[in-house]
C-alpha cells in the first residue's frame, strides 16, 4: 500500500472512530473554559488573551482560548462544532505523526504506530472532552515544529523557512500547554535516531532557538500566573506533600501504571485524585498490579538506556515514552495532579511504538500486522465506549461513581448532580462523605453551604462558607456567596470586602463583578456602577441577575432608584460543579463553577 493510501486510511479511521463524540454536550471544565471565551475575537480581546492567564486565572494557554473564541464567533455555543473541532484536530495530529515517523521508519511501520495512537482509548478523554483540546493543540503544533526543524536539517525545506516556521510552531505549542516543553527533547531524540550523536553540532540553529524560546516562554508564564501565590491541593496531588526522594520513588512507580494503562487499557477513569490514588497505595509494589507496573517501567527504563549505544526502534520508542513525561511525571518537580489519562496522550506514542516493534521482532511480518490490526479493532471499540461516558455530566458521574467510589472528588460531583436534580438530602450525604474522606475539602464544605441556603438557613450557610475559606482562602465561590449573603443582610461593607477579594484574584469573575455592581448601586455610586457594568459587558455576562441590575442602573441614571438593590434571597448556586484538575505544572487550577443547564456537564 502506497504512503498516500495509508495516509488517507489513517485519516478516515481516526475520524470515524472519534466522530460519535460530536454528539456529546459540554462536560466538566468545558463550561468554565468555553463560557469564559465567548467574547468577540477583536484586536483588543486577542491582545488580552496573550497578556492574561486563561480563565479561571492560573493557566497560561492563549492558543486554546483563541480556538474557543473563533469557534464561538461562527457557531456560538453549539457543542457539536466544538467537539467536531477536536475530532478534526486529533485526526490532523495523527496524520502529522505519520509524516514525522515516515522520515525515519518505513511507511507501513509509521502507519501502524500512528493508527494505534490515533484510536488508543486514552485519547478518548482528550478528544471527547472539549477542554482536552489543550493536549491536542500542543501535539499538533509540536509535530509541525519538528517537521519543519527536521526538514531544514535534512535540506528538504530551505533553512530560511524551516527555522522561523519551526520556532513559530514550537511557540504555539508552548502557548497551548506547558507539557509542550518536551518537544525540544523529542527533536534531539529524533535527530540522534536518524543521524547519530555526531550530527548534533549540525543542529546548532534549532538548539539556539530552543535556548531563546524556552526562557522567554517561562518568563511570560511566571509573569502572568504569579506562581509564587499558587499551591497544589493535597486532594489533587498527594505526592506534592512528600519529601523529594519519596515523591520520586512513587512517581516512577506511577510511570509503570501509565505503561500498564497504555498497553492494557482495561478500565479507564477521569478521576485519579485522593483517595482513588494515595501515596500509601503506591508505597510498596506488593500487589500484582504494582508488581506489573514496576516490571514494565524497569524494562522500558533499561531499554531506553541502551538507546545510547543501540539506536534501534524499540529503545527509541522507550525513550520517547520517558521524555514525553519529563514535565508531567512528578519526578523533577510536583505538578497539579497525581495521575491523569490526558497526560498520557503524547507518551502513548512511545508505548504503542514499542508494542509494534516488539510484534515485528517476535512474529513473522504477516502475523505482526494481523496482531496490530486486532489491537486497532479492540482499541477502537474501547475508545467508542469511553467517549460515550463523556456525553453528559449525568453519564460521566454515573460512570465515575462505579470506578472511583472512594474518590472525594467523585463523591462531590455526584452530590452536585443530585443537588441539581433537586435531591438535596442525598446531595448532602455525598458532600459529607467527601469530607469524611478528605476533611480539608473546601469545595465539599461549600456544597453543604449551598444546601443550607436552599433550606433558608443563612447562619449555617455562613458558618460553612467561613469553614471553606479557612481551608482555602482563595476558593472564590465561597467568597462571592458570602458576599451575597452579607448584601442581603445589608452588611454592604462586608459584602464589598468579599467581592473585591474575589475580583482581585480573578478580574473575570462574573459573580464578583455582579456583586460589586450591586454594592455600587446600593451605595448610589454611579461612577463605580458604570465601571463594573462595562467590565461585565466585556465578558459578556449571561447571568440571569445581569438584566435586573442593568435595569436598576438605567433607573439610577434616570434618577429613580427607589427599590432595594439586593434580592431578598440568596442564589442556591445550582450551577456549581467541581472542575477538572487540569494542573499539569507547578500551579493549581482553582475549582470554579460550571453551568449545568440540564444538568448535562460535570467536572474531572
Amino acid at each position: 500500500m502506497a504512503a498516500f493510501a495509508r495516509a488517507i486510511l489513517l485519516i478516515l479511521i481516526t475520524f470515524l472512530v472519534h466522530f460519535s463524540s460530536t454528539q456529546n454536550g459540554f462536560v466538566y471544565d468545558d463550561n468554565v473554559h468555553i463560557q469564559s471565551s465567548t467574547v468577540a475575537p477583536t484586536e483588543e480581546n486577542i491582545k488580552e488573551v496573550f497578556l492574561r492567564p486563561m480563565y479561571p486565572g492560573n493557566l497560561y494557554r492563549p492558543m486554546v482560548t483563541l480556538s474557543y473564541m473563533f469557534t464561538h464567533k461562527y457557531y456560538e455555543l453549539d457543542p457539536y462544532y466544538y467537539h467536531l473541532s477536536n475530532v478534526i484536530l486529533h485526526t490532523a495530529t495523527a496524520f502529522l505523526l505519520f509524516c514525522l515517523l515516515g522520515l525515519f521508519l518505513t511507511s507501513n511501520y509509521a502507519f501502524l504506530v500512528s493508527l494505534l495512537f490515533a484510536v488508543h482509548p486514552v485519547t478518548a478523554e482528550v478528544v471527547a472532552n472539549v477542554s482536552g483540546r489543550a493536549e491536542i493543540l500542543a501535539a499538533f503544533f509540536g509535530f509541525l515544529s519538528l517537521l519543519f526543524y527536521l526538514g531544514g536539517d535534512f535540506r528538504k525545506i530551505p533553512l530560511i523557512l524551516s527555522l522561523p516556521l519551526g520556532t513559530l510552531f514550537l511557540a504555539a505549542a508552548f502557548l497551548s500547554k506547558e507539557s509542550a516543553l518536551v518537544f525540544p527533547l523529542l527533536y534531539i531524540l529524533l535527530r540522534t535516531f536518524s543521524e547519530g550523536r555526531r550530527y548534533i553540532r549540525s543542529a546548532a540553529l534549532p538548539l539556539v532557538a530552543f535556548a531563546f524560546l524556552i526562557p522567554l516562554y517561562l518568563y511570560f508564564r511566571f509573569e502572568f500566573l504569579d506562581i509564587r501565590t499558587l499551591s497544589i491541593p493535597y486532594i489533587d496531588n498527594p505526592l506534592a506533600a512528600l519529601e523529594p526522594s519519596e515523591r520520586i520513588h512513587k512517581a516512577i512507580l506511577l510511570l509503570g501504571k501509565y505503561l500498564a494503562l497504555l498497553l492494557f487499557p482495561i478500565q479507564l477513569s477521569s478521576d485519579y485524585s485522593f483517595a482513588h490514588l494515595t501515596p500509601d497505595a503506591i508505597a510498596i509494589a506488593s500487589t500484582t498490579e504494582w508488581n506489573v507496573a514496576a516490571f514494565l517501567v524497569g524494562v522500558f527504563g533499561l531499554c531506553s538506556f541502551t538507546y545510547l549505544w543501540n539506536r534501534e526502534e524499540f529503545p527509541f520508542f522507550c525513550m520517547w515514552f520517558f521524555l514525553s513525561f519529563v514535565v508531567t511525571a512528578n519526578i523533577f518537580f510536583p505538578i497539579g495532579t497525581i495521575f491523569a489519562e490526558r497526560l498520557a496522550y503524547l507518551p502513548a506514542i512511545g508505548a504503542v511504538g514499542a508494542l509494534v516493534t516488539l510484534f515485528a521482532f517476535l512474529l513473522p511480518s504477516y502475523a505482526a500486522q494481523l496482531l496490530v490490526v486486532l489491537f486497532v479493532a479492540v482499541f477502537s471499540y474501547k475508545t467508542y465506549i469511553a467517549e460515550q461516558y463523556w456525553k453528559s455530566d449525568e453519564t460521566l458521574v454515573a460512570r465515575q461513581i462505579t470506578v472511583s467510589p472512594n474518590s472525594a472528588r467523585t463523591l462531590f460531583n455526584y452530590g452536585i448532580y443530585l443537588r441539581n436534580k433537586g435531591d438535596f438530602d442525598q446531595a448532602k450525604e455525598q458532600f459529607e462523605s467527601a469530607l469524611h474522606i478528605h476533611g480539608e475539602y473546601a469545595e465539599a464544605t461549600y456544597g453543604l453551604a449551598t444546601i443550607a441556603v436552599h433550606n433558608d438557613n443563612n447562619e449555617l450557610a455562613k458558618e460553612k462558607l467561613e469553614q471553606a475559606l479557612a481551608m482555602n482562602p482563595d476558593y472564590l465561590p465561597a467568597n462571592t456567596m458570602l458576599g451575597r449573603i452579607f448584601l442581603v443582610e445589608e452588611k454592604t461593607d462586608d459584602a464589598k470586602k468579599n467581592f473585591l477579594y474575589a475580583y482581585g484574584r480573578d478580574s473575570r469573575n462574573e459573580e464578583a463583578l455582579l456583586g460589586l455592581l450591586a454594592v455600587s448601586l446600593r451605595e448610589k455610586n454611579l461612577e463605580m456602577a458604570e465601571l463594573w457594568y462595562r467590565r461585565l459587558e466585556r465578558l459578556p455576562s449571561t447571568h440571569r441577575e445581569f438584566l435586573r441590575l442593568q435595569k436598576l442602573l438605567k433607573d439610577f441614571k434616570a434618577g429613580k432608584l427607589d427599590p432595594p438593590v439586593a434580592d431578598e434571597s440568596i442564589p442556591e448556586d445550582d450551577d456549581h460543579v467541581q472542575t477538572t484538575t487540569d494542573q499539569d505544572t507547578t500551579q493549581n487550577e482553582q475549582d470554579q463553577p460550571l453551568t449545568i443547564e440540564n444538568p448535562n456537564e460535570a467536572g474531572s
